[in-house]
């Protein structure tokens, strides 16, 4: 397989496909609610190129493809585990990034 998740659409196509069969449409946060079990909630990436300034492109796809296709390249595993861990990471990584945002 290509190392460049995101010029082969081959591979981006594959960890959709994967995606689809694990259940996920994107990458899954967990909200917590007192009383009740976890919710999943979507995790999104948009971003506003400055050349549309009122198109937003979501880019969460083909962000988690790129770490999946990481993944895949230095530990190997299966396409459903690497989204699955990827979707994680994106989550994590986010969260990290709106706490600090947050706090400043």
């Amino acid at each position: 397989m290509s190392p460049h998740a995101l010029t082969n659409p081959g591979r981006t196509q594959l960890n959709r496909s994967a995606a689809r069969r694990s259940g996920s449409q994107h990458g899954t946060a967990t909200t917590l609610h007192a009383g009740s079990p976890p919710q999943p909630r979507p995790v999104r990436i948009v971003i506003h190129p400055a050349a549309a300034a009122g198109l937003g492109i979501d880019v969460t796809r083909e962000v988690t493809s790129a770490i999946a296709d990481i993944l895949w390249r230095h530990y190997g595993g299966n396409e459903v585990l690497n989204w699955l861990e990827a979707e994680r990471l994106l989550q994590q990584s986010l969260s990290a990034l709106r706490t600090i945002a947050a706090a400043s």
